[in-house]
């Protein structure tokens, strides 16, 4: 327990200073995209949001997906209601279900961030679906997605749009 709430405070610590250090450096736009992929963004104590990427999109498609880490510091359980961005008409949050050896997204009205506790968005699990995206989404882009909540507020998350297919694949070196 002492470890957790010691690696919670550095964390509030460090994105805490990365904010006042990019609020304090306005013109070094080059510093301050590399650090908004990478800080940690806080709402208050409640929502802790780290390594946001959302994928480019494939050719001729207008779907994505969005990952991230979202921890939960605080003592107070918080429910994601909803989630938007301008660069995606509609957002949802998606999970996958494995049905024998069918894998299936399914679509969740809420997600639940318990107190204390943090859940990884990520590629065959939780994840954000983004609908109707601008093809002008390029890669190493940074975009924003805001995350709704019950009783925390709300959490602007700067994430860096990552190309899929530049990306090496894991395994596929035969």
């Amino acid at each position: 327990m002492k470890t957790r709430s010691i690696f919670s405070i550095c964390t509030v610590v460090l994105a805490l200073c990365t904010q006042s250090f990019a609020a304090h450096h306005p013109s070094d736009h080059s510093f301050h995209s590399n650090a908004v992929s990478s800080q940690a963004e806080l709402l208050g104590d409640a929502l802790v949001a780290t390594n946001a990427t959302v994928r480019a999109l494939l050719p001729g498609k207008s779907t994505t997906a969005a990952f991230f880490t979202l921890a939960n510091p605080s003592q107070r359980d918080c429910r994601l209601l909803s989630a938007d961005s301008p660069s995606a008409e509609r957002i949802e949050f998606h999970t996958h279900q494995h049905h024998g050896d069918m894998v299936m997204m399914r679509s969740l009205d809420k997600v639940e961030v318990p107190a204390g506790e943090s859940l990884v968005f990520k590629s065959g699990g939780l994840h954000l679906m983004l609908f109707g995206v601008a093809s002008t989404l390029n890669s190493n882009a940074v975009t924003q997605v805001n995350l709704h909540t019950d009783q925390c507020g709300s959490l602007s998350i700067s994430a860096t749009v990552t190309d899929m297919m530049a990306a090496p694949m894991h395994g596929a070196d035969h």
